[in-house]
């Protein structure tokens, strides 16, 4: 997977047309009734995975459940019953959160300098990423 990815952050010609595009999914863990979240070996994979492509901003889509499920796997947390029928997510540590948050956004930030990227599409994704974490979080 790493070297699938290192591919769309190889170049500014690379890079572009990918923006917003990215989904993933965690084959053959069908029957296993966790969420994905809640399982150490996707954790663990998707944590070095991120240690050594730390570009998930400028990449993921952004209108689906992707952003979520990218801070699900990087930090703490566990399921909650919001009502019957209805869960969510309740993420152990805020700061946590705001730290990935952060370090994700220095790989965007490294990543859209290295390349030479133009500034307002990185502009636009932060503003796009806060406004997904202001509703991950609920406020």
């Amino acid at each position: 997977m790493l070297a699938h990815l290192t591919k769309l952050s190889a170049t500014r010609e690379a890079a572009l047309p990918w923006e917003g595009t990215v989904i993933f999914c965690f084959e053959g863990w069908d029957t296993d009734p966790r969420e994905t979240a809640e399982i150490p070996e996707i954790r663990a994979y998707f944590e070095t995975l991120t240690a050594a492509w730390p570009y998930w901003w400028p990449y993921i889509e952004k209108v689906g459940d992707t952003f979520p499920h990218v801070l699900r796997r990087l930090c703490g947390g566990r399921i909650e019953s919001i009502q019957p029928g209805l869960v969510g997510w309740r993420f152990e540590d805020l700061g946590e959160v705001s730290q990935t948050v952060m370090w994700l956004f220095t790989g965007m930030n490294r990543l859209y300098g290295d390349l030479d990227l133009p500034e307002q599409n990185n502009e636009r994704i932060s503003e796009e990423i806060a406004e997904l974490l202001r509703s991950t979080l609920g406020g």
